[in-house]
């Protein structure tokens, strides 16, 4: 849940973390987020540019 007083920054990164990095294999895996439509635009933005900066490939590499 993101309300109007998050830290954006700290909100995206649990969110991708959450997510994208863990791949599913968390208990607290996020599948909804609930963000606040004052926040919604720049929520997306920062997700949207955490998300972007990921690395796909071998986990050792």
């Amino acid at each position: 849940m993101v309300l109007d007083d998050a830290t954006f920054a700290k909100a995206a990164k649990n969110a991708v973390l959450s997510a994208l990095e863990t791949t599913g294999r968390r208990c607290p895996c996020g599948l909804r987020l609930i963000v606040t439509r004052g926040t919604a635009d720049r929520f997306v933005e920062e997700v949207t540019h955490r998300a972007a900066a990921l690395v796909i490939g071998h986990p050792l590499d």
